[in-house]
């Protein structure tokens, strides 16, 4: 008697099957700052701006065989093409805002100047607003860097004429021993003379 081999039936899970993997959960939404929806708006104020450069009459004006025999049916193109532009750059910015993250990295931009502010106000932090400093601190610090490189040539300068004066006194300082040696030398001379003169005169006494 042939016996029967039962097949599984591929419809049916077993336990002896693997489970099919979970899919991720989209992300939830960024909801938007204040700074986020000023770039929002200004990016539609822009498209539209765009957009309103050709209006429906310069693009009739484009076909003026179907403006004279189915204008309508032209303005419908027209606002058709306009609104299939409007929705491709939408989704195009849209897609560079999730690519790069900007909406929530602006939204990471707004808690910092929050934090920011809180401090601030509350007195943390150690640098002051430069239009809150005294005239005195501000002028320092604009004419500062001025000022020492002022007195690096100033003191450069005062080296030199050091130098200069030190070299000019070992000079003068030559000729006044030359000058004192001659004097000493003249001296000695006329105490010779006066010595010699005092035994001449000795000499014809005797």
């Amino acid at each position: 008697m042939p016996t029967v081999t039962a097949t599984a039936d591929p419809s049916v899970p077993t336990s002896t099957q693997d489970p099919q993997p979970s899919s991720p959960q989209a992300a939830p939404p960024i909801e938007p700052g204040p700074r986020a929806r000023a770039l929002l708006t200004l990016h539609d104020a822009a498209l539209t701006s765009t957009l309103s450069a050709l209006p429906a009459p310069t693009f009739l004006a484009c076909f003026p065989l179907l403006s004279t025999l189915a204008p309508d049916a032209l303005r419908a193109v027209h606002a058709q093409m306009v609104d299939r532009l409007r929705e491709a750059a939408r989704a195009d910015f849209g897609v560079i805002l999730e690519e790069r993250g900007v909406l929530g990295r602006l939204n990471e931009l707004e808690v910092l100047i929050g934090e920011a502010r809180g401090r601030r106000e509350r007195g943390e932090g150690g640098d002051v607003a430069p239009h809150l400093l005294p005239p005195a601190d501000l002028l320092a610090a604009h004419l500062g860097p001025s000022l020492v490189a002022a007195q690096g040539r100033l003191n450069a300068k005062e080296q030199t004429l050091e130098s200069v004066n030190a070299e000019l006194y070992e000079v003068v300082k030559g000729q006044w021993d030359e000058i004192e040696g001659l004097v000493a030398g003249v001296e000695g001379i006329v105490r010779d003379l006066e010595s010699a003169g005092g035994e001449m005169s000795g000499v014809e006494r005797g």
